[in-house]
C-alpha cells in the first residue's frame, strides 16, 4: 500500500477537467500519491494568457505595458487593489480577441467543411 492513497474525502474539490481521477479517489480506487500531485499542480490556473507583445493587439500591447508599469510602480499597493482598473480593461481587451480569433477559426472551418463537401459532390 506503499505509495498509494486511498481515502473517501480525499480530494474535495477539483477541477471539471480532472473530475475523472478525482471520481477514482473518492471511490477508493487506487491512485498513486504522483498522479494526486499532478492533479492538483494542473488544476492551479493562471490569472491570465501569456502577456507577450507579439501574442496581442496593438492596443491590448498598451494596456498591458500600463499594468505592468503600475505593478513596478506600486509594488505594494498593487495587493490592495491599486491597478485593478487596469486590469479589468486588460482582461476586456483579451477577451475581445479571443472573441475575435474564434470568430475568425469558426469562419475558416465552415469555409474548410464547405470545401469537403462540394468537393464529394
Amino acid at each position: 500500500m506503499a505509495g498509494h492513497f486511498r481515502s473517501p474525502g480525499a480530494v474535495v474539490w477539483v477541477c471539471r477537467a480532472r473530475l475523472r481521477l478525482a471520481w477514482l479517489i473518492l471511490f477508493g480506487t487506487e491512485v498513486e500519491i504522483s498522479q494526486i500531485v499532478l492533479l492538483l499542480k494542473s488544476s492551479l490556473r493562471k490569472m491570465h494568457p501569456d502577456l507577450s507583445p507579439h501574442l496581442h493587439t496593438e492596443e491590448c500591447n498598451l494596456i498591458i505595458s500600463l499594468l505592468k508599469k503600475c505593478h513596478k510602480e506600486h509594488n505594494v499597493l498593487r495587493f490592495f487593489g491599486h491597478c485593478n482598473d487596469i486590469d479589468r480593461e486588460m482582461r476586456k481587451c483579451l477577451k475581445k480577441e479571443y472573441e475575435e480569433k474564434r470568430a475568425r477559426n469558426r469562419e475558416v472551418r465552415r469555409k474548410i467543411i464547405d470545401a469537403h463537401k462540394n468537393f464529394e459532390k
